[in-house]
């Protein structure tokens, strides 16, 4: 925020130990040597001690600390006379930095309506603290436009571009005019440089065009790009340029119809002359659209692409009143205009660009073979039927799309139907293998011989097939071993020849033996064909 300083003669000042003209107040976070330069800028020349006038004077300067640069607007007025009875005069200083000056009205507007400027001061020596600036904030949005005070001074409200035009130190002659009539003349022609130098901001660059309301003797001219001069001061011969004129008799040189317009009728907010209209072209030719607007200042422009959510996007070579699209897209497109100037912006209407592909066209021929006409094979599509085609051919790649996914589902299961098949039958396979292992291993059979009674035992520990010389070996010829086993792999033992070789046994221990309670035992061999043949012939050799 700004800061400030007030100056003039004091009993006591802030610095201890000093009295009659110093510093009495400044704000508590200035700095010593911005202090100490604006000090050098405290004096006042009471022009009635030589029978002149005294009058406040308003400054504008820019000064350089150390290679920081602030703004200084000064107002310095005679204030009486002091306590020890003496002429007084008062300063009180405002300072800006470069970056607030742009939140801030023009200097002239500042020096001549702010009412916190201090006119007499009678308190103790002070630091300002929790200083208010609200009132210097609201001046920000004052206008100076129209240029009435030019228009009621020179006739014209367009001569107030002549001060912009004069060349810099240029001196005029003011003893017509009071100084609020200079701070509006000023306010007016600073603002001015608003179609003057539309590049830039005419707040920033208002502050640049610094001046005094009068030229004092101890002033350096080189301070002021405008300098007013009065002709009761002794001195105003020494700061009196040959090309010195009356401020009043300043004359505009050029000024185009907009810079007119301004100066005489003020802002005017833009508005559209026309409006962007909807195009229709063929597959790659370029687009122009256009558009007219007006205001004062002149608006500027600024194009945007829209999409289908109405969400616009800035194009960057869209800042004209025409807009070229090259190569645009095959379909519908729309585009809108905004234009702007410092009372506010307007968007224009919706343009619509539709693209349609180029015709193709084939040779007809007679049936002698000559080209004989040139037939249309497509026509030329409208922006809805382009539309409906594009929304027709997402929804077929979004079917197609599901179709594949479908259809990569169904595989994914069959193959996952096969695996499980595949498995279930290597399982049962399996156990089905396990089993059969089981039912072999109880699979050899037993058979015993005793005198009234014969059983057939399964038995796993089966011993091999004897042989007939084995057989032989038995007992005297006619006993056969019991509880010998035979397995069903190498055996098939039907019911009846197992029958007859049990008859057969009990008649051949009935004649060799005669005590009864022999044991007959018999180890059976059989053949998988004919399971008793062989043990009969031995039977039968031995009797």
């Amino acid at each position: 925020m700004p800061q400030q300083l007030i100056y003039t003669s004091a009993p006591r000042g802030i610095v201890a130990g000093r009295s009659g003209h110093c510093t009495v107040a400044r704000s508590a976070l200035m700095r010593e040597a911005l202090m100490l330069q604006l000090e050098k800028l405290c004096y006042y020349q009471h022009l009635s001690l030589s029978g002149g006038q005294d009058r406040p004077i308003f400054t504008c300067r820019i000064i350089d600390i150390r290679g920081t640069r602030f703004h200084v607007l000064s107002r310095i007025q005679d204030a009486g006379l002091d306590f020890t009875g003496r002429t007084n005069f008062i300063v009180h200083h405002l300072v800006f930095t470069p970056e607030e000056i742009r939140h801030f009205p023009t200097p002239p507007v500042i020096l001549g309506d702010w009412q916190g400027w201090i006119t007499l001061w009678a308190k103790e020596p002070q630091l300002l603290e929790n200083e208010d600036w609200s009132q210097l904030i609201e001046l920000a949005g004052k206008t100076a436009m129209p240029a009435q005070t030019w228009q009621q001074i020179t006739g014209d409200a367009a001569n107030g571009y002549g001060l912009l035009e004069a060349r810099a130190g240029a001196s005029f002659r003011v003893d017509s005019l009071a100084d609020e009539t200079i701070l509006k003349l000023f306010a007016e022609s600073v603002e001015l440089l608003e179609t003057r130098d539309a590049r830039k901001d005419f707040r920033t660059a208002a502050w640049q065009s610094t001046f005094t309301t009068s030229m004092q003797e101890q002033d350096n001219p080189a301070d002021f790009r405008w300098r007013c001069i009065h002709s009761d001061n002794p001195t105003a011969s020494r700061f009196t340029p040959p090309d010195c004129r009356d401020l009043s008799a300043v004359r505009v040189n050029r000024c185009t119809d907009e810079e007119k317009s301004f100066a005489r009728s003020g802002r005017q907010p833009p508005r559209f002359v026309t409006e962007p209209q909807d195009l229709r072209v063929t597959e790659g030719e370029s687009v122009r659209f256009t558009a007219q607007a007006e205001g004062v200042p002149s608006p500027t422009f600024q194009w945007f692409s829209v999409d289908r959510a109405n969400n616009g996007q800035v194009l960057s070579d869209g800042t004209g009143p025409e807009l070229v699209v090259t190569n645009p897209a095959i379909g519908v497109s729309r585009y809108v205009v905004s234009v702007t100037n410092s009372l506010g912006n307007v968007q224009s209407r919706v343009a619509t660009l539709s693209v349609e592909k180029k015709l193709k066209l084939t040779p007809t021929t007679l049936e002698t073979g000559n080209p004989a006409a040139i037939r249309v094979v497509s026509h030329q599509r409208s922006g809805d039927e382009i539309e409906r085609q594009r929304n027709r051919l997402d929804a077929e790649k979004a079917q197609e799309l599901f179709q594949k996914r479908r259809l990569r589902n169904k595989i994914l299961n069959i193959f996952a139907a096969i695996v499980l098949v595949v498995v279930l039958v290597f399982g049962a396979l399996l156990w089905n293998f396990v089993r059969q292992r089981q039912t072999n291993s109880k699979g050899a059979i037993a058979v015993t011989n005793n005198p009234g009674e014969t059983s057939l035992t399964v038995n796993s520990n089966a011993a091999q097939i004897p042989t007939s010389n084995q057989l032989a070996q038995t007992g005297s010829g006619n006993e056969i071993g019991t509880n010998q086993y035979i397995t069903p792999e190498t055996s098939n033992i039907s019911a009846l020849s197992l029958h007859q070789r049990t008859e057969a046994n009990s008649a051949t221990n009935a004649q060799t033996h005669s005590s009864p309670g022999n044991t007959v035992q018999d180890d059976f061999l059989a053949s998988p064909t004919k399971p008793s043949t062989n043990a009969q012939s031995q039977h039968n050799k031995k009797k």
